[in-house]
């Protein structure tokens, strides 16, 4: 009904290493909501920095739940763990104003080091990358 009144569907599921994490996939699925646009985002910020991410996220990419979705079509992606991310949060700023040491106007509160607003720059350009199969949808 949606997509026929010119209204482009899009599901998008954050998922972490915990099985139970797929459980709104799984149902929504299972539901019948299966829109074309469906992205699996696998977020690397949420495992061990010493484990693979594949290792890490064995259970999901092998439970049935994301297979039978990857099947149909929907797009696994890749978010990459960004380092300062809890920086960037309590600084309250954008991940484009993170990169280039922009603070919230009116805050008394320090600009991202040049190592992290490196990091954010380097983050963000592997988010391009990785979005990279998905970016129509956005049309």
């Amino acid at each position: 009904m949606l997509e026929s009144s010119g209204v482009a569907v899009v599901a998008a599921y954050l998922l972490g290493p915990q099985t139970d994490d797929l459980s709104p996939l799984a149902t929504l699925e299972g539901a019948g909501f299966q829109p074309a646009a469906t992205a699996l985002v696998l977020n690397e910020g949420l495992i061990e920095a010493s484990l693979p991410r594949e290792e890490a996220f064995a259970r999901i990419l092998r439970h049935s739940a994301f297979r039978e979705a990857a099947a149909r079509g929907a797009v696994p992606l890749w978010m990459p763990r960004l380092l300062p991310a809890a920086e960037i949060e309590a600084r309250r700023v954008l991940f484009g104003q993170a990169a280039i040491g922009a603070v919230r106007e009116g805050r008394k509160q320090t600009a991202l080091g040049p190592f992290d607003q490196g990091r954010t720059r380097a983050w963000l350009e592997a988010m391009r990358a990785e979005l990279a199969p998905v970016q129509s949808w956005t049309a």
